[in-house]
């Protein structure tokens, strides 16, 4: 529980916890932290044989599966609806980073002293005075 805490307070932005990551950032760190658990999850899935080899000598399974579909199964639900959960985590990331990269040049015509200032900063023209 503490490392998922700690590892969703790097993208979900909080009161009490400020990340220093920046939207893109968040996105790359997503995107690594997806291929990982896609690639374990794929190894399960996709194993010849049950990997914990104590367990396979279990006799009783609840449902009466084997412990290779057991193993499968487990992989599956570790794959799938966590591939979606990153990819929505991903798709909020990028959709506020091109947001916040909109506001700077959206409304021309209402740009007020600090948006030029801030528009000036990123476009890296500002002008430096003696």
């Amino acid at each position: 529980l503490v490392t998922g805490l700690l590892f969703w307070s790097q993208i979900v932005d909080q009161r009490t916890v400020h990340t220093q990551l920046g939207y893109v950032e968040r996105a790359l760190y997503v995107v690594i932290a997806g291929f990982s658990t896609n690639f374990l999850a794929m190894f399960f899935v996709f194993a010849p044989r049950p990997l914990y080899s104590g367990y396979a000598g279990v006799v009783h399974r609840t449902g009466g599966i084997t412990a290779l579909a057991d193993q499968q199964y487990a992989g599956a639900i570790m794959w799938v609806p966590v591939l979606f959960l990153f990819g929505v985590a991903f798709s909020v990331c990028m959709f506020k980073w091109l947001g916040q990269d909109e506001a700077l040049y959206d409304l021309p015509n209402r740009s007020t002293p600090a948006r030029s200032a801030l528009r000036d900063r990123v476009d890296g023209t500002a002008v430096r005075l003696p």
